[in-house]
């Protein structure tokens, strides 16, 4: 049986896969003059950089736009909301890949090599920590940050702050957090 998380890996890899190949069509449906062709490595290189820094922000805008055009696409049905938004997740991680590929000239055929270059396997155990609960997570995060030489003092603050936190998030999975929680958080602080 297919976990949930190869399903989700699977599925955002066909989406890349489908995004790369529209982008190569369009491209390539006609001829295109030299300065045409450095006017689009410049705005791919924009755009790889745009999609790392939305990675890095969490803003899900692009790839939650590039999934629902796949499933109207494609006619697929997309899977239910909670697995969806992790879709989307994934996908936002994957789509540097995309202008990567673009950028050095690779096939759709090719993209899979770079997709496993993008996205190691996960070793046992590194698997997305989904199913740990809140203070698991927070316990982790500051024993590592003690490992790394942080100051008493600092780790104390960072202590204080993940309480608080836990308190008005709860103790349960990480999986069952969303953006309601963050909403909820800021009216009870307020």
């Amino acid at each position: 049986m297919v976990s949930t998380y190869e399903t989700i890996k699977n599925q955002a890899r066909k989406i890349i896969h489908h995004y790369h190949s529209m982008e190569l069509a369009d491209w390539q449906s006609r001829p295109r003059t030299m300065s045409e062709y450095e006017l689009w490595m410049d705005l791919l290189h924009l755009f790889k950089s745009q999609a790392i820094e939305a990675s890095r922000l969490n803003d899900l805008t692009q790839s939650q736009q590039l999934v629902q055009d796949y499933f109207e696409d494609t006619t697929s049905s997309p899977p239910s909301p909670p697995t969806l938004d992790k879709l989307v997740r994934k996908v936002c991680d994957l789509v540097p890949s995309i202008y990567q590929a673009l950028l050095n000239n690779k096939p759709l055929e090719s993209i899979e090599e770079l997709l496993q270059v993008a996205e190691p396997t996960p070793k046992q155990g590194t698997e997305p920590a989904s199913e740990k609960v809140l203070s698991e997570l927070m316990d982790a995060y500051l024993s590592e940050n003690q490992l790394k030489g942080w100051k008493m003092r600092t780790i104390k603050q960072y202590e204080h702050s993940l309480f608080i936190a836990l308190h008005l998030l709860g103790d349960g999975p990480v999986s069952s957090l969303n953006h309601t929680h963050d909403i909820h958080m800021i009216y009870r602080t307020s």
